[in-house]
């Protein structure tokens, strides 16, 4: 399957949103049961942030009005997908925040 993810605006001291997308390998939108993201600048040692995503829909979970991008940098993402009580899986991301 793909996993999508969208942070807007990307602002350091901005009110973001990460938008995070999973489908299938058909296209096709894939849920999951639960959604964490550990948000880490450890070149400015910022430790991991964890925070829960909201389930917006099958496949569609997102965090809003979040203000832990306080620092510009290269963040690090990294998501624990949750598909079953006892299957899980981490995804990293680097995203660039401005």
């Amino acid at each position: 399957g793909t996993i999508s993810l969208v942070i807007t605006p990307a602002a350091a001291g901005s009110a973001n949103a990460i938008h995070l997308n999973l489908a299938t390998p058909e296209g096709r939108p894939a849920d999951a049961q639960a959604v964490t993201a550990e948000l880490s600048l450890p070149t400015a040692g910022i430790a991991p942030i964890s925070r829960p995503l909201l389930n917006a829909g099958t496949g569609h979970f997102l965090l809003e009005n979040m203000s832990e991008f306080t620092v510009a940098g290269t963040w690090t993402v990294a998501l624990d997908i949750r598909s079953s009580e006892f299957e899980a899986e981490t995804v990293n991301f680097e995203v660039r925040i401005s």
